[in-house]
């Protein structure tokens, strides 16, 4: 979800991967998106993610689970990072993701390949977000 106004949350879980004004209007309203994988989908999208600074906060072990990748190692996390895009790593919900912090950060540099420079990031993004 969204941080800020009620009805951009539900504007950006409908329609965040397919209507370009509904982009324009969450990225102009928001500070981070949780479940960002799906606008990741899009370059434009995620152009426009990159200029507004928005952050995506990502849940690789709910992503898999729920479809939205069809593997780790096919997340778009390292690609976002190393395109600009500011992103930090969560775990969703631990009970139903079934999975840790540290878990998550140990599967994005196994699985997805990043180093310790970009695990660094996302997690100084994550500090700075919530300021």
């Amino acid at each position: 979800m969204c941080e800020g106004d009620d009805e951009a949350v539900s504007l950006a879980r409908v329609y965040v991967d397919s209507r370009w004004s509904t982009v324009e209007y969450v990225c102009d309203l928001t500070q981070s998106i949780a479940h960002g994988v799906i606008g990741a989908r899009s370059p434009l999208v995620v152009e426009r993610i990159r200029e507004s600074g928005v952050v995506l906060d990502l849940c690789p072990t709910a992503n898999l689970r729920c479809g939205a990748v069809d593997s780790l190692a096919a997340h778009p996390l390292p690609a976002l990072l190393r395109g600009g895009v500011r992103c930090t790593i969560s775990t969703d919900s631990r009970t139903v993701a079934a999975t840790t912090l540290n878990r998550e950060f140990g599967l994005a540099e196994a699985e997805m390949g990043l180093d310790e420079d970009e695990l660094l990031r996302c997690n100084r993004t994550a500090t700075d977000t919530r300021r």
